[in-house]
Order: structure tokens, then sequence, then C-alpha cells
């Protein structure tokens, strides 16, 4: 029984850690193109306040806290990446928070309002890790490892305001395709894991679907709704009348005739 299991007898089963492994490499490959597009487009799509929330997440269970005896160490090592990844994707969302931030004192703020959001993330996922939610009420068996519950509580919010960030900014800055595929499969690949863990966890099933839905809603949205940029009115090179006139008359008159 020992040999379907990766690097430690005590972790989980290789059927459950392979998807996993392959939906978070499905999230890399997302948070690369989007660092990549991100100099082209001046955009970042990913609303800040998830960005902030995705970062505390993966620094304080890459870096800080202890990763559960249950954890693949290459999944603890994937964590690392999107922690270093998404360092990127908040620099780059807070340079071109214009394109994406239409209200002036957000916008003026951005800084400290960013940090302000990573303090306040900082503070409830480390309470939810240390409250023993995860040891008791989550995982009473210690089948699943803990940092899965605030993990889907942030990819229900970022699947949700990805819907309403479309819907806003769809004509204006551009979406990417590849991006919503790849964090549907990275997620849905995720919760796969979870539905084939014994014991079966049904919090973490029902948000799996949650975000499963919302991501194939945004998908079908960017069908229905295509993201056709609306160009901005050029300005008009035309020289008004009244100035060429007041041009040609002081260029035949003399100074004192035109004065």
């Amino acid at each position: 029984m020992h040999s379907f299991y990766v690097f430690s007898p005590n972790g989980l089963p290789l059927n459950v850690v392979l998807p996993a492994l392959v939906g978070n490499i499905a999230w890399i490959t997302a948070y690369t193109i989007l660092i990549f597009r991100a100099q082209k487009n001046q955009f970042i799509e990913i609303p800040i306040l998830i960005i902030t929330g995705n970062l505390v997440w993966e620094a304080l269970y890459g870096f800080v806290l202890p990763a559960s005896p249950v954890l693949n160490p290459i999944i603890h090592y994937e964590i690392k990446v999107w922690c270093i990844l998404d360092c990127a994707i908040l620099f780059f969302a807070i340079k071109y928070a214009k394109n994406s931030i239409s209200t002036p004192l957000i916008l003026k703020y951005i800084k400290p309002i960013s940090f302000l959001l990573i303090v306040f993330w900082t503070g409830i996922i480390y309470a939810i890790a240390e409250s023993g939610i995860s040891e008791n009420a989550i995982y009473p068996n210690q089948d699943l490892v803990r940092e899965a519950a605030s993990a889907y509580i942030l990819n229900v919010i970022i699947s949700v305001m990805y819907i309403f960030q479309y819907l806003q900014l769809y004509n204006q800055h551009k979406f990417l395709p590849s991006v919503a595929w790849l964090k549907m499969v990275g997620t849905g690949l995720t919760t796969f894991s979870v539905y084939i863990n014994k014991p079966f966890n049904l919090l973490l099933f029902v948000m799996g679907i949650i975000v499963l839905v919302a991501d194939i809603l945004y998908i079908v949205l960017l069908k229905v709704l295509p993201n056709v940029l609306i160009s901005p009115p050029k300005m008009s090179t035309v020289i008004p009348t009244r100035t060429f006139r007041n041009y040609n008359a002081k260029k035949y008159l003399s100074k004192s005739q035109w004065e």
C-alpha cells in the first residue's frame, strides 16, 4: 500500500496527490502568462484585493507556518513559487492600477491600501491556521492538508470577482482566455483530489463546486460578451478657424498693426 504514496508513507495517496500537483502547475502557468503580458497590456486582470490575499496565503504556508504532515513536498515548493510570482503580479497591479481602478481616492492611496490589505489577510489566514479549525472541524482525521480551508475561501472570492471585473472592464482592457481555462483546470483538479480523498470532505467539495461553476460562467461570458476593446477617440489635428486666421494675420501684418 505504501507504494501508492509519494515521498512519505504518512502522506496522501498518489491518486489524490497527482491531480493537485498538475492543478498547481496550471496555476503557475497562469501566473506566468499574466506577468509576461502585464507590460504589453499594462493591465493585471486579478483584483488587488485577491492578489494580496493570495500573496499572504502563499507567504504564510510557503515560508512561515509548518507544512502539514501529509502535504507532498513538491506541492510545498509549488506554493513557494506561487509566492514569488504573486510578488511580481502585485508589483504590476500597483504600477498599472490606473487601468483597473476608477475611484480616484483609492487610486491615490493604492500603495498604503495594498499594505493594509496584506495586514488584513495576514490576520485572517493566520487566525484560521492557528485557531484549530483546520485540525478539528475541517480535518478531524488529518487526511486532508490544513492549507486547503483558507485556500478555497480565496478561490471562491477570486472566481466571483473575476466575473464582476470582466463585466466592468471587458471593453477597456484585454482579458486572457488562456488564464481563464488554466485557473479553472487548476482548481478543478484540486477539487477532484478532495472528492476522491477518504473521508470525503463536504465543505471543501461544496466550495470547489462553487469555484468550478463560477469559472465556467466566466468562460461562457468570454464567449457571449466578447472582449472587444473600444479605442478612445483620437485628438483632432485640425487647426481651429479662428486660430488659423490669427496666425496668418500676425504673419502678414506689422507688429504695430497687430497690436
